[in-house]
């Protein structure tokens, strides 16, 4: 129901997609593109799939080492840690509210995930970025990069990562320019890795609403 995030485990066997309602994901046995096997990894220990609203996986990752996948769960306001070997659980992460994309530093043990829709820890604001030690499987800090953060790119080799910041909550910054499609413009911003910090004053604005984000290396 719903796919939407997905990944190739690290030895090409299988790939995961994430179901986005509910309690699964699926995980497909891709040894014959012809003949695809599926099966339904649960992510909790009820072992019973359902499509009732509960855990919500919008996208999945696994570490740099491929040893462990981590899943992003919208409606549960946080991540999991699953075992690549064998897909149990090892770990549960509360992070901001409504968590999406996520992306791992190959230079640091950081694991950086985008919660556009979090309004509990910055007050006035709407949004923020988890950071998370994925080796200790530890929450190290929320940071609030710009009003509805959804898209980011790791610059591992200079030690960023940029944000996406989509800004389409009316309770967001107005433009500095008009753009030619209707709404308002979103921004990027940047944390440095070596601080966990924004990179002071670098705001670049850009068009309305955007969802993502990528540089050249």
């Amino acid at each position: 129901e719903w796919p939407h995030g997905c990944s190739f485990s690290p030895d090409d066997k299988f790939l995961y997609v994430t179901a986005q309602y509910g309690n699964f994901i699926y995980k497909i046995t891709i040894a014959d593109p012809l003949d695809p096997q599926f099966e339904k990894v649960v992510l909790d220990t009820s072992k019973t799939p359902s499509v009732s609203s509960k855990y919500d996986p919008h996208e999945i990752r696994f570490t740099p080492d491929g040893s462990v996948y981590f899943v992003t769960c919208q409606k549960s306001n946080e991540v999991r840690a699953f075992s690549a070997a064998n897909d149990s659980l090892i770990k549960t992460i509360s992070t901001g509210v409504f968590p999406q994309e996520l992306d791992f530093s190959s230079s640091t043990n950081y694991l950086f995930v985008t919660c556009p829709e979090d309004n509990q820890n910055f007050p006035d604001k709407i949004g923020s970025v988890a950071i998370i030690d994925y080796k200790k499987m530890a929450l190290v800090k929320l940071i609030h990069t710009g009003f509805q953060p959804h898209g980011l790119a790791i610059d591992d080799e200079n030690g960023k990562v940029y944000i996406a910041n989509r800004n389409v909550s009316s309770d967001g910054p107005a433009s500095h320019h008009t753009g030619a499609c209707g709404g308002k413009n979103g921004y990027i911003t940047i944390i440095d890795m070596a601080t966990l910090e924004l990179v002071d004053e670098y705001s670049a604005e850009v068009s309305v609403d955007p969802y993502s984000v990528a540089f050249k290396k």
